[in-house]
């Protein structure tokens, strides 16, 4: 898995505007309620993967294989907010900011996908995060 994160990290800083960092964070499987504790508690919300930002680890969905391209986007979108956190975007907790990490994230989530040939879209997964409510 360290030299497939390596490689992804390459990607995601690349086209993020980000130094590239020496080292990958922790990568590890969770189940969907693992990760849903942190990004929806108590819902029943989408979620592949999950980096936590004050343990610097990424956790993906535990039947995610790593050759599926969808997945390493996944991995690539978390990687995408590991740069933030190590370049100190994630300092600043209100949803604005939070929107924005995420966007970037999707962005450059989308490009790794049609840089490998695969027509994405990933709108609708975006318009899932709002700052109401």
């Amino acid at each position: 898995m360290e030299q497939l994160c390596l490689s992804l990290l390459a990607f995601a800083a690349q086209l993020g505007g980000y130094d590239l960092p020496a080292e990958c964070p922790v990568i590890e499987k969770a189940t969907t309620a693992v990760l849903r504790e942190y990004v929806c508690p108590n819902k029943a919300c989408p979620v592949a993967g999950v980096y936590i930002y004050a343990e610097k680890r990424l956790l993906i969905e535990e039947s995610l294989e790593e050759k599926n391209l969808f997945t390493r986007s996944v991995i690539v979108h978390e990687l995408v907010h590991y740069l933030q956190d190590l370049n100190g975007e994630a300092e600043d907790k209100n949803c604005e900011a939070h929107m924005l990490r995420e966007r970037v994230a999707f962005f450059v989530q989308e490009k790794f996908l049609r840089a490998n040939y695969y027509r994405a879209d990933l709108r609708p997964s975006m318009n899932l995060y709002t700052c109401s409510g």
